[in-house]
């Protein structure tokens, strides 16, 4: 297809992080940011074309592509775009938390955790 399209460079001074948090959507391979993407309540759209088992996505349903088509990338893609948040994290409901908790669930947890090891123990 004829496509008019501009990749942007990453200025030194805007992270990746700052980038996920502006994006209407991401779109990468598996990676931990992409996982990290999921727990700041970004929509993610996880692309795998290598073929590799390995490199999927925990989550195959909704969120996952890996068809050599432009086509169905783009219909996929779209659909997930136009999807209102509270609808596409409703089709992960708990499996959300299983591909990265959400940041504040993580502080929380390991503040317990933290409070539980630094609490004397007792032996018998």
């Amino acid at each position: 297809k004829n496509l008019n399209y501009n990749l942007i460079p990453r200025p030194k001074e805007l992270s990746s992080y700052y980038l996920v948090l502006q994006s209407k959507i991401v779109v990468a391979t598996c990676s931990t940011l992409l996982r990290e993407a999921v727990g700041l309540n970004c929509k993610v759209l996880a692309c795998n074309l290598s073929g590799h088992r390995d490199l999927d996505f925990p989550i195959k349903k909704h969120l996952y592509f890996n068809k050599h088509s432009f086509d169905k990338f783009e219909k996929k893609f779209l659909d997930l775009y136009k999807m209102p948040k509270k609808k596409y994290f409703k089709f992960l409901g708990k499996n959300k938390n299983y591909i990265m908790e959400a940041p504040n669930n993580f502080e929380q947890k390991l503040r317990k955790r933290l409070i539980s090891l630094s609490e004397p123990k007792v032996v018998n």
